[in-house]
């Protein structure tokens, strides 16, 4: 057993785990940012259930859509590199009205989907 997966085994709580991976997340060399897309997913799930199959047509032909579903897009963690990218000082100064919700960069991020995309979402 290497050293790695020895460490991960004697890892065992919840809290020991969240540890280590918090360090992991905090001083990557890269940005890395946590957002939760769960309002987006409920939404998209709504309009399955009214009949959308294509969300590719769906969102060429109601492109607010796009906007308001990346507004329900919230930050909950961005590490220090991912700060440096935006050049903010802290999380707080990412957010509106430093509220931990909607887009920390314009809708233009969130293009429409490949086709398949919309055929993945479960």
């Amino acid at each position: 057993m290497s050293a790695r997966n020895s460490k991960l085994k004697s890892a065992t709580t919840p809290q020991e785990l969240e540890s280590r991976y918090r360090k992991i997340f905090e001083t990557a060399e890269v940005g890395l940012w946590e957002e939760d897309y769960s309002q987006v997913k409920a939404e998209l799930d709504l309009l399955r259930q009214r009949g959308v199959s294509d969300f590719r047509d769906y969102f060429s032909r109601n492109p607010q859509e796009v906007i308001r579903l990346a507004g329900l897009i919230r930050v909950l963690d961005a590490n220090a590199q991912a700060l440096k990218l935006v050049i903010a000082v802290t999380i707080a100064s990412l957010l509106p009205d430093g509220k931990n919700e909607g887009p920390v960069y314009g809708w233009q991020r969130y293009r429409l989907p490949p086709r398949s995309y919309g055929d993945r979402i479960s």
